[in-house]
């Protein structure tokens, strides 16, 4: 038997699983072939080791357990070493006796948000390189004059929609809002949040978007998307708590960072659509200390700040479809397809339309 023979009775073996992992496991095998080659080895010898039945079971059931379990293993793994990562700041602050400043001293909790991103950052980088076998350095870095134009408008919508939504709030007698001047704004504590907040969500954005989702992709692009949303939501329970309104706003985020990302291509512009996002929110909605610009005589309720997050959220979905949409709804920008490795399910995404 040739091996060109030999791989296509594979083939037809293999129908039936979707046709890009019968390109993996088939390229696999070919793989395997160099490699021997390589060694001295002949087609032959490779071919009489693969084709015995007990050598085909321990390849077959060793190639399918890997493609069944490798993904979710590695991103249990990753969700863990960060929640180690948490523990261990947390233990340090509590040692030193700075917990408390953690949840009262605005400028603090910022600066512990960079010293925490740091290792949580560079975490999902390591396995991505170590483990997935791919270059950290290609999950979007690119800021170009396209999505720098794009994070603009995002942050003007952003700003713009937050201050409409406490007005009308505010008309509405939902609370009693009394606007402060900009000049109120302490610029070296914004200075402090924008930093803090830029690396609070670039942590996010790494682990959450381009690590989990790389590992999700063969799922197809609206189940990863759906997938890395739920896991985003519950990478807040520790520190958010679990109510059904912030798991909403949770959750609507996540879809809405991961649609930035799948359709940017760019960790780095998803990462200041999130960071502006929670920095406006503090200034407007939770009334942070030294970045305020509203007074509001009560908390804004956990259901209207949903309803805000819902509303905010589709009109930065559509500005996202309108400046990277061309190719599809669903269609990944072109790095991104690159750096998964095969092209996204087109037949399983039923919103998936041509570009």
């Amino acid at each position: 038997m040739e091996k060109e023979e030999m791989l296509r009775q594979m083939s037809t073996r293999l129908k039936g699983i979707p046709e890009e992992e019968q390109d993996e496991l088939i390229q696999m095998y070919r793989d395997l072939f160099q490699v021997a080659n390589e060694n001295g080895k002949k087609d032959d010898d490779v071919i009489h080791a693969l084709t015995s039945s007990h050598s085909k079971q321990i390849v077959m059931e060793g190639v399918f357990q890997m493609k069944k379990y490798s993904a979710g293993i590695r991103i249990g793994v990753s969700i863990l070493l960060t929640f180690v990562i948490m523990a261990v700041v947390i233990g340090v602050l509590a040692a030193l006796g700075r917990m408390d400043d953690l949840f009262s001293n605005y400028p603090f909790m910022m600066m512990m948000a960079f010293v925490l991103a740091i290792p949580a950052t560079i975490l999902p980088l390591v396995m991505f390189k170590m483990w997935d076998q791919k270059n950290p350095w290609k999950i979007g870095w690119h800021f170009k004059k396209k999505d720098m134009i794009f994070s603009v408008v995002a942050v003007l919508l952003s700003f713009t929609c937050v201050i409409s939504f406490i007005l009308i709030l505010d008309g509405m007698d939902r609370i009693e809002a009394g606007m402060l001047s900009f000049n109120q704004v302490k610029f070296s504590i914004f200075l402090i949040a924008c930093i803090g907040y830029f690396f609070a969500a670039l942590k996010e954005e790494v682990l959450v978007r381009a690590y989990f989702m790389s590992n999700l992709s063969k799922l197809g692009m609206v189940k990863m998307i759906l997938i890395s949303s739920i896991l985003f939501t519950c990478l807040h329970f520790p520190t958010g708590g679990i109510d059904p309104f912030r798991m909403g706003s949770w959750f609507v985020g996540g879809l809405v960072f991961a649609y930035i990302y799948l359709k940017s291509g760019s960790v780095v512009v998803a990462t200041v659509v999130h960071a502006v996002h929670n920095l406006v929110n503090d200034m407007a909605i939770h009334g942070a200390e030294g970045v305020a610009i509203f007074t509001l005589n009560q908390t804004v309720s956990l259901s209207d700040k949903l309803f805000y997050e819902v509303a905010l959220g589709l009109i930065l979905v559509v500005l996202t479809y309108g400046f990277y949409g061309k190719n599809g709804v669903f269609t990944p920008a072109q790095n991104l397809i690159e750096l998964w490795g095969h092209k996204p399910k087109e037949k399983n995404d039923a919103f998936q339309t041509a570009g």
